[in-house]
């Protein structure tokens, strides 16, 4: 009986404790959610004050650029303008001579038509006869096209590469795989889940080049397996760029990208010009199983 109690007692002393603990747990959970609460109020108000300067700084660039395209087209039209005034002004004294001309020739007396026929030929002579339009005329104003659209790609790349790198701190730690990406040369098939590419004329110089899907992470080691080698004299170029890959605009070769460092078995080439002519002779006549790390 007594043994029994006891237990009893044993239990409910487990049970008081479980149960504090697990009130103060909740506490604590509690707590944490207020802390939640004030981070992401103020995290939105973060993105709120920071989508309100991205948006000042687009009205303001908005603006500007809208100024410099009036003020461009300003200058042509004042120019055509003028050029319109000066023809009208020589269109109405042509238009007035020939009126001159055409009564003189209806009244005058035959004896005094050599004499009328000299005052008016003088005359016209002395008017600016000339229709021909010149250079400053046919002047295109400054567009503003291209400027926006480079702009607002540099800031939709950014603002990719952002959302893309916040993506990729939320995932946890893992090996990364190398996967190629959709956009590719012309002559490249992917297989294999899009983790191998081959050629499809190997024969066929250019339009070769693979893109990773991915950012490459920093500290990792990627490897590239030759698998392959379909012709003599083969080589192979590895670099990087900061263009995502759905933007980057393919070349016939790797080396005439406008943003990326390619190194190639005749040296690294940054920004379409050769900068280190060293390294890259590995990259010449490889053999099937070779790995390359970069």
């Amino acid at each position: 009986m007594e043994s029994a109690l006891n237990s009893l007692i044993d239990l409910t002393e487990i049970l008081v404790e479980a149960e504090q603990k697990l009130e103060q747990a909740i506490g604590q959970v509690t707590s944490r959610l207020r802390e939640v609460d004030v981070s992401e109020q103020e995290d939105m108000a973060q993105v709120d004050k920071t989508c309100y300067r991205l948006h000042k700084l687009v009205e303001d660039f908005r603006k500007t650029m809208k100024e410099k395209t009036r003020t461009s087209h300003l200058k042509i039209k004042n120019l055509l303008r003028d050029v319109k005034t000066d023809l009208s002004n020589r269109l109405g004294k042509v238009t007035s001579h020939k009126h001159i001309v055409t009564r003189a020739v209806a009244v005058s007396p035959r004896p005094t038509l050599i004499h009328m026929t000299e005052a008016v030929k003088d005359r016209v002579n002395s008017l600016d006869l000339s229709a021909t339009l010149n250079a400053d005329c046919w002047v295109k104003p400054l567009s503003s096209v291209e400027s926006c659209q480079e702009v607002a790609g540099r800031v939709e790349n950014e603002l990719l590469m952002f959302e893309q790198q916040k993506t990729e701190s939320k995932k946890e730690l893992q090996p990364p795989v190398l996967v190629f990406h959709e956009n590719c040369g012309t002559n490249i098939r992917l297989t294999n889940c899009n983790k191998t590419a081959e050629k499809i004329t190997p024969r066929t110089s250019g339009n070769g080049m693979v893109l990773s899907r991915d950012v490459m992470v920093a500290d990792v080691l990627y490897e590239v397996r030759v698998d392959a080698v379909l012709q003599r004299n083969s080589t192979l170029s590895l670099g990087v760029t900061k263009v995502p890959p759905a933007h980057l605009h393919m070349t016939r070769y790797s080396t005439d990208l406008e943003d990326a460092i390619i190194i190639g078995f005749g040296g690294v080439v940054h920004q379409k010009r050769l900068v280190f002519k060293t390294i890259g002779k590995i990259l010449k006549d490889f053999m099937s199983g070779v790995k390359l790390g970069y």
